[in-house]
């Protein structure tokens, strides 16, 4: 198994639980010890994906279509202002939308011109309700479960994930949490 970002930390959740059957696994990016950007942190901390989903949103998409509705180009036009790094400027739409659902996750210098262009079927739908439990994890830094309830994630990873070097946490923030 090959588990990577979000997918990895669901991964590591359903071994946690009990998954059986899989015989080696390459986990990376984030598992259970989650450390997350700073404008991460801070949709995160102003419930975002509370607010969304409030507000009807049920799901976004990096799709942006032509002909979409006020709700949509307002989107994208306030996403103009979504702060990214200097070197990684880019006037494309979905690009805002990819690195305000997801971070930035790729350097706009090593994209080829077919794959900038094909981004928006990499980047399908993304359920609000799930970001909704990523927040709550990236608020834990820890895994939680949607619920909130966190006592059975932390015994077993202790159990499971005695340490830090068999999660291989790559930044040194999250090996520090590992070693807690």
């Amino acid at each position: 198994m090959v588990a990577h970002c979000f997918g990895a930390t669901t991964f590591t959740m359903a071994l946690l639980a009990g998954l059986q059957g899989v015989r080696s696994a390459v986990i990376s990016q984030t598992s259970a010890h989650v450390v997350v950007p700073a404008i991460t942190r801070l949709k995160t901390g102003i419930h975002l994906p509370w607010l969304l989903d409030e507000l009807g949103v049920k799901s976004l998409t990096a799709y942006v279509d032509k002909n979409a509705d006020w709700k949509a180009k307002l989107l994208d036009h306030a996403l103009r202002l979504y702060p990214i790094a200097a070197d990684e400027e880019c006037r494309s739409p979905v690009c805002h939308r990819i690195t305000f659902l997801y971070a930035l996750l790729y350097e706009h210098a090593q994209l080829n011109q077919a794959t900038h262009l094909a981004l928006h079927e990499l980047f399908q739908f993304a359920s609000i309700r799930a970001f909704e439990h990523i927040a709550l994890i990236a608020n834990k830094g820890h895994l939680v479960a949607f619920d909130g309830a966190e006592g059975t994630w932390i015994i077993w990873i202790a159990w499971r994930f005695p340490s830090p070097s068999f999660t291989a946490p790559r930044t040194p923030a999250s090996c520090r949490r590992a070693r807690r």
